[in-house]
């Protein structure tokens, strides 16, 4: 075991006592330790672009769960063409890599609600399969 003390490196066999050597290696850790804390080297490991902070002030690393491409669409009365209700749903298909266990890909949805004060809740929903939408010209089948 090497311990680098002062500018020298000694062994174990140059402390009097395996104590002395614990209490030197413990001080040096511990100095380390707070001078990586520091210096910001805690977070090297990520770079600091993927880096925020959070309203409480906690340091948290943005980590992608995964990408792809999206559909959103909204409910209309077919004998108006009006929004029928005041409710998105929101579909987010995967990349094609990411296939679930069958070989098909997993996609989320989610209806989103609008709640006071301007705000949007979403709401997890299940999965219906392959579906078509009108995009005011024509169906556009989407999955």
């Amino acid at each position: 075991m090497f311990l680098h003390h002062g500018f020298r490196t000694q062994t174990l066999s140059h402390f009097e006592t395996k104590n002395q050597f614990k209490q030197i290696f413990i001080q040096y850790s511990l100095k380390l330790y707070i001078f990586l804390y520091c210096c910001d080297f805690i977070y090297i490991m990520y770079p600091k672009n993927v880096m925020t902070k959070s309203k409480k002030g906690k340091i948290e690393v943005r980590s992608l769960i995964d990408a792809g491409r999206f559909v959103r669409y909204e409910y209309l009365e077919p004998e108006t063409g009006k929004r029928s209700e005041n409710k998105y749903k929101l579909i987010l298909i995967p990349k094609k890599q990411n296939l679930n266990a069958k070989g098909t890909l997993k996609v989320s949805e989610f209806f989103i609600v609008p709640i006071a004060g301007g705000r949007f809740l979403m709401i997890p929903a299940e999965e219906k399969g392959s579906r078509a939408v009108w995009d005011g010209k024509k169906a556009v089948k989407i999955l």
